[in-house]
């Protein structure tokens, strides 16, 4: 309905200063398509007001910067202790031993985000078959069972080796 009013007051005023039809309803089309394309972006710039903006997505590498730190710091602390137990003669183990399992318990306590459990469960694994391979070693069970515990272990993460 507005769009006949345009044409019709573009007609009269084509009418009042003496153009030719064909003049006046090209100005009129003309003048309605251009309210359109004007009412149309309006409209678009309206929905886009009204649409909520995302919540930025937060990187992994963001989100797991502290859990990971704590990880590498107990990582840190088990290699020490590992390096102490695995030149820790037999008989001598069961305090070096210790510490590696209050360790672990560390590692399994501490949380983080989703995206870098994995770093935490494969450094638990690792430090669960680590120790297991020590109280086999400790109770004299055949070689070959300390080896493949300990080769077991470095599926998870490779460094420590068996004890000699």
């Amino acid at each position: 309905m507005k769009h006949l009013i345009v044409i019709l007051a573009l007609l009269a005023l084509a009418g009042c200063d003496g153009a030719s039809p064909d003049t006046a309803i090209a100005t009129g089309v003309a003048a309605t398509l251009e309210a359109h394309a004007i009412q149309t972006a309006v409209q678009a710039t309206q929905r886009a007001l009204d649409t909520p903006t995302p919540e930025p997505q937060h990187l992994c590498a963001d989100q797991a910067a502290d859990y990971l730190a704590e990880l590498t710091a107990l990582r840190g602390r088990w290699l020490d202790a590992f390096d102490v137990a695995n030149s820790t003669a037999r008989m001598s183990l069961a305090g070096p031993v210790g510490e590696l399992q209050a360790i672990r318990r560390e590692i399994g306590a501490l949380e983080g985000p989703a995206c870098a459990q994995a770093a935490g469960a494969a450094l638990y694994v690792h430090s669960t078959d680590v120790i297991d391979a020590f109280l086999l070693f400790m109770q004299d069970e055949p070689e070959s069972q300390i080896d493949a515990k300990f080769d077991l272990s470095l599926l998870h993460i490779s460094e420590p080796t068996r004890p000699s």
